[in-house]
């Protein structure tokens, strides 16, 4: 799957909650909502199913299953949008290094972020990164 494939609102959801706001998560399930709030607050740490079931009140099995009815995502392959949207974001900062996007968008490794990164968008990172600096030059 890539970005331009998943729901618009899923996507203003994940740029809500990398900007910090918590309102769009009125209509979701609570537990989704606190599922999510922790996966925001969280996202440049490592996260387990059992510690965001934990935190969300919920069952493993509940918690996927409302990702995949309400987001229409598994938990992870939100997380890793989230994670790719956010290290966009962070490539806009000139002075920071590929590796230094990596790392502050969550991604354990290198190797795993350019990668996910790819499946998500189309092309690697220092790709995309090389096509946003051509459009501000313009």
């Amino acid at each position: 799957m890539r970005i331009d494939e998943v729901d618009g609102r899923v996507r203003d959801l994940i740029w809500t909650l990398i900007v910090g706001s918590t309102e769009s998560l009125r209509p979701y399930h609570p537990s989704l909502a606190k599922a999510l709030v922790y996966i925001a607050h969280h996202v440049q740490e490592k996260i387990s199913l059992p510690e965001l079931s934990s935190r969300a009140c919920a069952s493993e099995a509940h918690l996927r299953r409302l990702f995949r009815e309400e987001l229409g995502l598994s938990p992870w392959h939100f997380l890793a949008l989230l994670r790719v949207e956010r290290s966009k974001l962070l490539m806009m900062d000139r002075q920071l290094s590929i590796t230094d996007v990596c790392f502050r968008s969550g991604f354990t490794n290198l190797r795993s972020f350019e990668r996910t990164f790819k499946r998500w968008t189309g092309c690697t990172p220092k790709q995309y990164r090389m096509k946003l600096w051509q459009q501000r030059k313009r």
